[in-house]
């Protein structure tokens, strides 16, 4: 979900893919946010499709191995098309369309576990205050409160890093001394403070997906480049939610 978002190393390079277009052939921001909205509702839809369809029609505990295969599947091929996206624009409506499909199944199937498991309630928090988050950065970039320049950038490429190693080192310890899971990916103080902090980074990055929105309009790159403004937004999108997700459950399950 990090790796995959072209937030990250692009900005830098969108002056330079500029050149001659032709003004109708440019992207426009009235683009980018038609191909946002398309995005988010795939996704949207088929999570809601997959939270139903699992519900009424698959017995989720014979099927269990099955559906996890799945969702590793889907990872994998996320993973890929998203790679695919970011280097070519020309394919970032495909694949872009196929992931979108692909994380509302994961999407669908984490809402529905949870809310067999009593928490309905924090899956709902999630995506409302993904929503939340999503407004306040837009005010935030619009107002010039947070200004993103190349400092910012550097800030949140190392952020992001700094995660991913973090993450790794706690995932192999955990492995190699079984005890430390519950420390590191149970509901522990520990837990909590390094998810709300994937939190805020994934909230940050909302604010460099709009700065990558403003160089490709400003650049006047052709309309291939909406798609991919689009899908780095939506990457972006489903992180946050996803990472919500876990600090209200990580949450809620210490106070239970």
């Amino acid at each position: 979900m990090i790796g995959g978002n072209p937030s990250l190393g692009r900005l830098g390079r969108i002056r330079e893919a500029g050149g001659e277009v032709p003004i109708e052939q440019r992207a426009t921001y009235k683009g980018i946010a038609i191909k946002s909205v398309y995005f988010v509702l795939i996704t949207f839809v088929t999570a809601v499709a997959c939270f139903f369809g699992l519900y009424f029609f698959v017995d989720i505990y014979y099927q269990f191995n099955l559906i996890l295969g799945l969702l590793i599947g889907a990872g994998i091929v996320s993973f890929i098309l998203a790679m695919v996206a970011i280097f070519n624009p020309s394919a970032t409506k495909v694949c872009g369309s196929i992931y979108a499909v692909l994380q509302g199944f994961v999407m669908g199937f984490t809402a529905l576990m949870l809310t067999s498991l009593g928490f309905g309630g924090e899956v709902m928090a999630a995506l409302l205050a993904t929503i939340g988050v999503f407004l306040i950065m837009m005010v935030l970039y619009a107002t010039g409160v947070i200004r993103v320049g190349s400092g910012f950038r550097k800030f949140m490429i190392s952020a992001v890093l700094g995660l991913v190693f973090i993450n790794l080192i706690m995932f192999v310890v955990a492995l190699i001394v079984p005890s430390m899971w519950q420390l590191f990916f149970g509901n522990s103080f520990l837990s909590i403070a390094i998810s709300g902090v994937m939190v805020i980074v994934a909230s940050l990055m909302i604010l460099l997906d709009l700065k990558r929105m403003t160089m490709i309009v400003q650049a006047g790159l052709d309309k291939r480049y909406e798609w991919v403004a689009s899908f780095g937004l939506l990457v972006t999108l489903i992180w946050l939610y996803m990472e919500l997700v876990r600090l209200f459950v990580l949450i809620s399950s210490r106070r239970s």
